[in-house]
């Protein structure tokens, strides 16, 4: 019990990292549906910073189907 009270301590007063997450990081809203979670907009701002392309729109490339279908599968 002591050692926890120890590292207790230690995470309380530990210091920030430099670039670290907002300690809120959603909100919920209550609807006729149900519960509605959102991002804050402090989180999506850093998760911004650390993801390259996060919160860009941009078209959805898809597999175009295609190909030969008499030399698709496995010759027996």
């Amino acid at each position: 019990m002591e050692r926890l009270s120890e590292r207790l301590e230690t995470l309380a007063f530990a210091p920030r990292l430099e670039d670290a997450p907002p300690l809120t990081t959603y909100r919920t809203t209550s609807t006729e549906h149900g519960e509605v979670y959102r991002a804050t907009q402090e989180y999506i701002t850093w998760l911004g910073r650390k993801v390259p392309g996060y919160g860009e729109l941009r078209a959805v490339t898809r597999a175009v189907p295609g190909g030969n279908p008499e030399g698709a599968g496995v010759e027996f």
